[in-house]
């Protein structure tokens, strides 16, 4: 579907049901109607100064999403798991409300939550460490390569996003995958690492983006760095690995997250 994206400045006479300000504003054309657009890639304030007529606002939240760990050798992480995704709609009322923009996780660590119109995302958990099982998140961490027990992946959030995946049946496993906004990660059972959860699309900014996407788990070759999710998309970073005597593998962080607002003008 395209989108017509008019400059905010050419339809700031109108009157819109609500009055608000906050975010960068835009106006897009989606359909039959005109909505004004307040994306947040940082934390702020949504405020609303006056409702004249429909209260209903559509919304995206997004949180960071998820670290992978460092690690060295032929030890692999798990990818991270996705920040949790929360597309729907809503009413607001005449009120300032605060804009909370989650960081990615750093190394190891899990992203950050977002929140807007009393709304929170749960921030992706951290890729599993070596022998270690992914953490819990709005979409669960990928387990960390399996060493001497079966590992599992950690849990999503429920309606924000799923599982990571495991590591399991042989002791040279790589790391599992990091869940989505739309899938689990995929557990391994070789040296190879597993597949991140698909994320969602979602076009409320007038652009067809997929975000809360899981990152893929670390694998026993070739070595490798971890690799960051991308900025203000929710995304879980990449685990590493590598072969045996190949060094130092660094972790990565995971992407930050977004929160847009819309409603028809």
């Amino acid at each position: 579907m395209v989108f017509a994206t008019i400059p905010f400045t050419r339809l700031s006479n109108r009157a819109p049901a609500i009055r608000a300000s906050g975010g960068t504003q835009v106006d897009i054309v989606d359909g039959d109607f005109v909505y004004r657009v307040h994306t947040f890639t940082s934390s702020g304030t949504f405020t609303v100064s006056e409702i004249i007529g429909d209260d209903e606002v559509e919304y995206l939240i997004v949180a960071g999403g998820g670290g992978t760990y460092s690690c060295s050798g032929s030890a692999a992480s798990g990818g991270a798991g996705a920040g949790g995704m929360l597309a729907s709609t809503t009413t607001v009322t005449a009120t300032a409300y605060t804009v909370t923009v989650g960081g990615g996780g750093a190394i190891g660590t899990n992203g950050d939550d977002s929140s807007a119109i009393s709304l929170t995302a749960i921030g992706g958990g951290a890729g599993g460490q070596v022998q270690n099982s992914g953490s819990n998140g709005g979409s669960g961490g990928g387990a960390g390569d399996r060493g001497p027990s079966d590992l599992v992946g950690g849990t999503g959030t429920g309606g924000q996003g799923y599982a990571g995946g495991g590591s399991i049946s042989s002791s040279s496993a790589g790391g599992g995958g990091g869940g989505g906004a739309s899938e689990v990660g995929v557990t391994v059972n070789s040296g190879n690492g597993g597949a991140g959860g698909a994320g969602l699309s979602n076009s409320i900014t007038g652009s067809a983006v997929t975000y809360a996407a899981g990152g893929a788990g670390g694998g026993k070759t070739p070595s490798a760095d971890g690799v960051a999710g991308t900025v203000n998309t929710g995304n879980g970073a990449t685990g590493n690995g590598g072969t045996f005597g190949s060094g130092s593998h660094t972790g990565a962080v995971g992407g930050s997250g977004i929160v847009v607002i819309r409603y028809k003008i």
